[in-house]
């Protein structure tokens, strides 16, 4: 396979858009008064330069095909990990490349895992730039450029195809760049929208940006070492679920809405009823369990719907210590990690709308048992599901489960308990946070070896671009001269 010039270009736009990024918390440290904060200064120069460079050096009309997208995007996550992880070796903040690469992984794909144990010492520059991570990972890097720049042409849609989630790659309008400017616009509407509520709520401005950015991406990266529990207030606490909640819906029906001035458009889709189903009836689930163990039920309500939105979105704040719940509601939180937001959001697990079209699948090959001679198709939304996007669908279950599996046997041959192993396999594949045991909301990830980050670091990307976009890289096939 022959690596085109365009690919080179557009690794360039990734070094100069994160160059640029810089420069807020290189303000912000300089407002504070933070020695440190005049690295983002020279960290930012050359990531602009460099970035320019190459951007302009390979500038070319040539076309990319679908296997150049696929390697670009890889690619652009990865170099994305390693320039952001710069930040954190110069504060000297984190001791070597391996874990700041780590965190910064974490951060790019909305993960919310870290290596800190005390993130409140960290100046508020390198923790405005950890918020930003998320914020720019959870839309998507490659479909910002196709936002921003008119010049892709059919090389965008096959780029936005493989960045974005969900089993069908919809467009929200025929024009792929217009799409992808409507998710943005739509996204930073959220953001804003978020940052003015919880700042109306008693929450400290430079607190409410940079939960917000870590909230409308479902990261989960708090400024606190208690994430959200440090700030006792139901009413942030409820404003914070109800967003994770919002942001694990497909941001092409608030557009949809939008465009037909109606929130019917909501009830129509299957995903999103399957979605507050699913939701709502955990919430209410381990409300009353919680309630059952002592909890006052207005109490065991708002942490029961808090943490069930947290983790079925995989934003992963939390505000109760969930690894000391009953056994019954890890178990149940550990299911929706599976199960995550809806395609075509900025949550993470195996998507709503997979499950969906598996349970349809489902029913129709029970029809298809006892009436042999029927012609029974599979629909969703009065739709009909092509065959091959189905078996595609199955596919993808598979190789969840088995990178979950791979990545659990990994962890456990370094000495983790099965637990451990098994949470932090889960929650980086399917971009959560936090797991349970070593890895529960009131740990960290500093213990494990490098071994062990660099094998969640590929399970967050692999989960962030939903497995194929990687998978695929080490196929002799797509190496191979067509």
């Amino acid at each position: 396979m022959n690596i085109k010039r365009p690919l080179f270009s557009m690794l360039g736009l990734v070094l100069l858009v994160l160059g640029i990024s810089m420069v807020f918390p290189l303000l912000l440290g300089l407002f504070d008064g933070t020695q440190e904060a005049w690295s983002f200064a020279w960290i930012s120069a050359i990531g602009v330069f460099c970035g320019f460079a190459m951007f302009k050096a390979f500038q070319s009309e040539e076309e990319i095909e679908a296997r150049d997208a696929y390697l670009l995007v890889a690619l652009s996550w990865t170099l994305a990990g390693a320039f952001g992880a710069i930040p954190f070796l110069t504060f000297r903040a984190i001791g070597s490349f391996w874990p700041a690469f780590f965190e910064t992984i974490s951060g790019f794909t909305t993960t919310g895992s870290t290596v800190f144990g005390d993130v409140e010492s960290l100046p508020r520059c390198l923790l405005l730039w950890r918020s930003m991570t998320q914020w720019l990972g959870g839309m998507g890097i490659v479909v910002l450029f196709v936002a921003l720049l008119s010049f892709f042409g059919n090389s965008g849609l096959k780029m936005y195809r493989a960045e974005s989630t969900g089993p069908i790659k919809e467009k929200v309008v025929p024009r792929i760049r217009q799409t992808a400017k409507i998710l943005w616009q739509t996204y930073v509407i959220i953001t804003l929208f978020q940052i003015i509520i919880l700042w109306m709520l008693g929450m400290p401005l430079f607190d409410s940006v940079c939960h917000t950015f870590c909230t409308v991406a479902t990261g989960g990266f708090s400024i606190k070492n208690n994430s959200l529990a440090f700030y006792d207030s139901p009413a942030i606490h409820w404003a914070s679920a109800f967003f994770m909640a919002m942001c694990g819906v497909s941001f092409g029906l608030y557009y949809q809405a939008y465009k037909r001035r109606s929130l019917k458009v909501f009830w129509q889709s299957g995903e999103f009823r399957l979605y507050g189903s699913i939701m709502f009836l955990a919430s209410m689930v381990c409300a009353v369990i919680l309630w059952q163990k002592g909890l006052p039920f207005q109490q065991a309500l708002l942490d029961g719907a808090f943490q069930v939105s947290s983790i079925m979105t995989t934003t992963g704040f939390v505000t109760k210590d969930f690894d000391l719940w009953p056994e019954v509601l890890q178990l149940i939180l550990l299911l929706i990690m599976f199960v995550g937001g809806c395609a075509g959001s900025t949550g993470g697990g195996i998507k709503v709308g997979r499950f969906l079209i598996i349970w349809k699948s489902m029913k129709t090959q029970f029809v298809k048992i006892l009436h042999p001679r029927a012609v029974v198709v599979t629909k969703v939304d009065g739709r009909p599901i092509p065959t091959d996007i189905v078996a595609v669908t199955l596919v993808f279950f598979f190789l969840y489960m088995l990178a979950t599996a791979l990545g659990t046997f990994w962890l456990a041959f370094l000495g983790l308990d099965l637990v451990t192993a098994f949470s932090a396999a889960l929650t980086a594949i399917s971009n959560v946070g936090p797991g349970l045991s070593l890895v529960g909301p009131t740990r960290n990830f500093a213990f494990l070896p490098d071994s062990g980050l660099n094998v969640l670091s590929f399970l967050m990307v692999a989960g962030r671009l939903e497995l194929y976009t990687v998978i695929l890289l080490f196929t002799r096939e797509f190496w191979a001269e067509v």
